[in-house]
Order: C-alpha cells, then structure tokens, then sequence
C-alpha cells in the first residue's frame, strides 16, 4: 500500500471510533432510564453540572500535595518517554533512508509492544498491584527506563533500542497506566474530572515538550547517549520515588475514607441482574 496509505487507514479507524463514541452516548440514558429507581440515583449524578470555574483543575492541582505528585509523575513520566522517542527516530534513520522500510521497522516495533502490553495486561498488572501495591507498580517504570539507557549506552545496538522501546512502552500501558488510573479513585469527582483533564493534557504535553527541548539542548552541546544517561538516569531515580509515594498516599486516603464510588448501587444491580439472568 505505501506509507502514505497508512494514513487513509489510520483515518477511517478514526472515523470508527468517532461512531462507536455517538453511539454510547445515545445507548448510555436508554439503559440508565431502564434500571431500578435505587440505582439511577446513583448513576444519574454522573450527569449532573459540576458547577465552578474552567480554573478549577489547575487549581486543584497546586493545591493539593497528592495531585501534584501526580502531575510531577507525569511529568517526568512524558519527559524520558520523550528521549526514547528521539533516540528510536535517530537509530531508525541511520538504519535506512528508504521512507517505506522506515515505516515497517516502525511498525514491527509496535506491533511487538502491543503484544506484550495485551500479555501484561492479562496476566501480571491485576498481581502486581494486588501483592506489591501501587506505589511498586508505579515504581516499575522508572527503574526499567534507567536499566534500558544503561544498557543501551553500553551495547549501542538497534536490538538494544527494540528492547527499550518494547519493554518501556509495554510497561508504562500494561502496567503503570491502570495504576495511574487507580490514583484518581480516592479524589472528589471535581478532581477525578478537572484536575485529572489538566494533568492529562496540559502536563502531558508540557512533559513531551520538555523532554524535546532538553534532548535538543544536549544533542547541541555534542553529547551522545552516554550524556543522555547522565540525565535520564537521576531523573528515572527521583520518578521511582515519587511513585513510591504516591501509592503509600493513595493507600493512606483508602484507608481514612475509602474510594469514591461514583455510581452508588449500580455495582449491585450489575450484579442482581446478572445473577437473575443466569438463574
């Protein structure tokens, strides 16, 4: 097909997902108007105006110790991610200038990470969370990306980057993502929908840019990758911490008040109703 057809591709599953989306939210209020009354109170305040201003998630976050460990986690998070990103695209053009063989090594990268990220997902993320807690779950990460620059500043081989990038990328979406979810649930649903939307576009990006302008900075003063290290490596230590914290925090605020649970008996009716339809 050629690179450039990937994008025509790339748009109608785009389109997909645009349809799957309209039809949610016009499925959504037809079951909810269906359940029981105990149980639409509930779920119905999902859909009530949380009032206040556009501000108030930034604010929050600053406000708060917690969320803004978690911005920080973030931060840093996008930041190395970045590096890697630079790293991979660097280490690719060398390895061909045919745009087309480019793509495919792309994609066979890819293609591999989303495997071990379904693999990791259906096996390992559910125990490491429940035997370790979210503070080592989210810790994972971070001691990963500094073993793989170490190695990769040591080896210098395009196997050694496949290994990075596979491994970083599949912990950070099978592992530490549903643990960073998990770190919302003890906040108010203010938080959980405004400050979770700042620390989810704004620090994201700021991360990303970050994480470009200082691989640039150092690419311009001549360093290689063992320079790069010299930076990810005290980086990934204080982000290893900072998840350690935040999930002795998060089950610090579960052991005061619990989670939030936003939809107040539809967990039970989920279950009443499954039981039913089984007998």
């Amino acid at each position: 097909m050629g690179t450039p057809s990937l994008l025509l591709v790339a748009g109608g599953f785009l389109l997909l997902a645009l349809s799957l989306a309209w039809l949610l939210v016009r499925v959504v209020p037809d079951q909810a108007s269906s359940m029981e009354t105990s149980a639409v109170a509930g779920f119905a305040s999902e859909y009530e105006r949380i009032g206040g201003g556009a501000w108030a998630g930034l604010r929050a976050v600053f406000r708060s110790r917690y969320l803004t460990g978690i911005a920080g986690y973030i931060l840093l998070m996008t930041a190395l991610a970045t590096f890697i990103y630079f790293t991979r695209l660097q280490m690719v053009a060398a390895v061909s200038d045919n745009m087309d063989a480019r793509a495919e090594i792309l994609g066979q990268i890819d293609m591999w990470t989303q495997v071990a990220v379904l693999v990791l997902q259906l096996t390992l993320t559910g125990k490491i969370i429940q035997r370790y807690g979210l503070g080592v779950a989210l810790a994972i990460l971070p001691i990963a990306t500094a073993l793989g620059f170490i190695g990769l500043a040591i080896y210098g081989s395009f196997v050694m980057l496949i290994l990075l990038e596979a491994t970083t990328r599949a912990l950070q979406r099978g592992v530490t993502r549903p643990a960073r979810e998990a770190l919302f649930t003890v906040v108010g649903r203010e938080d959980k929908y405004k400050a979770k939307a700042f620390v989810d576009t704004f620090i994201y990006r700021a991360g990303d840019v970050v994480g470009a302008q200082t691989e640039g900075a150092l690419g311009r003063l001549g360093l290689a990758i063992g320079g790069l290290v010299s930076v990810v490596v005290p980086l990934a230590l204080v982000w290893a911490v900072l998840g350690l914290w935040l999930g002795r925090a998060q089950a610090g605020q579960v052991a005061l008040t619990g989670p939030k649970d936003e939809f107040g008996g539809l967990k039970q009716l989920v279950e009443k109703s499954v039981s039913s339809s089984v007998q």
